[in-house]
């Protein structure tokens, strides 16, 4: 399944759009040939719930892209698996992914570094994984890395509210 909603939408939008004229003719034509008036409204009335119907298809199809979702739970693993591999990162304390578009993903992490980093090889390290990330998952299009210390007690209990064990993601 694709996250990009337009052929759906599409499909969806001209099969209404088919269905409809053919439920007006048929309203018409019943009208024509008894005489009765309740047919063009009875047209009319299926017309509308067939429309109302399309609309919640739609909406539900798009949900996520509007409200905002995390990123596929393998491409979460794939990054997750990338960060913490790296040497010169002694853990991932905490990651959020959400996407921003059918082809655009953001990432957040907050990564407890090697204590014997200088600021210089900690800022050509967060460069050097954001252009990991995206050269492996070229849909990451935004990636935030903030060093934070694991041992940080405030910030571990928000992490385990969130996810539970950093190892469950």
């Amino acid at each position: 399944m694709t996250d990009d909603p337009t052929s759906q939408t599409v499909l969806f939008e001209d099969s209404a759009a088919l269905t409809g004229l053919l439920l007006a003719l048929a309203g018409i034509g019943l009208h024509q040939l008894t005489g009765s008036a309740a047919w063009d409204g009875v047209a009319s009335l299926l017309i509308g719930l067939l429309l109302a119907v399309v609309a919640y298809m739609l909406g539900r199809t798009n949900r996520g892209l509007l409200i905002g979702r995390q990123a596929d739970p393998r491409t979460v693993r794939l990054i997750h698996g990338k960060l913490q591999a790296a040497t010169e990162v002694d853990a991932l304390v905490d990651i959020q992914t959400m996407l921003l578009g059918t082809d655009s993903i953001l990432v957040c992490a907050r990564l407890d570094f090697v204590d014997m980093l200088d600021s210089g090889d900690l800022e050509r390290c967060c460069l050097r994984l954001a252009d990991e990330l995206r050269a492996e998952v070229p849909d990451v299009t935004e990636v935030f890395l903030e060093p934070v210390p694991r041992t940080d007690r405030e910030l571990r209990q928000t992490v385990l509210e969130r996810y539970g064990s950093p190892r469950d993601v």
